[in-house]
């Protein structure tokens, strides 16, 4: 790593470091949740759609799925792509609105 890529590193983890303990988050490197435990935290109709969706796309995203996604054939395997694409944009989408609203610094205007 050169000079500049450190001091970039290094600046950008102050500044998570800082957000983070004005969240009320004491130290970064504490014992995460797992995605399965936030959804069920959040209520459930979260833990429903979690547990509804990773059904879902976890099959899309595992290395051995494309192989299988792909033995279909283009007339079937682009639809399929086509529907993980647009359930992936939709909830990324989803995932940076809620991120403005409670740290709008992380997102450029």
């Amino acid at each position: 790593m050169t000079g500049t890529e450190t001091a970039v590193i290094s600046e950008a983890t102050k500044s998570l470091e800082s957000v983070a303990r004005n969240s009320g988050i004491e130290a970064l490197d504490e014992q995460y949740l797992r995605v399965n435990q936030a959804a069920t935290a959040l209520g459930p109709d979260a833990a429903l759609a979690y547990r509804n969706l990773y059904s879902i796309l976890s099959k899309f995203v595992h290395p051995a799925a494309l192989l299988v996604n792909t033995v279909f054939g283009p007339e079937l395997s682009q639809p399929i792509s086509s529907g993980f694409f647009l359930i992936g944009s939709w909830l990324i989408n989803e995932a940076f609105t809620q991120v403005e609203k409670v740290h709008p610094v992380f997102l450029p205007s």
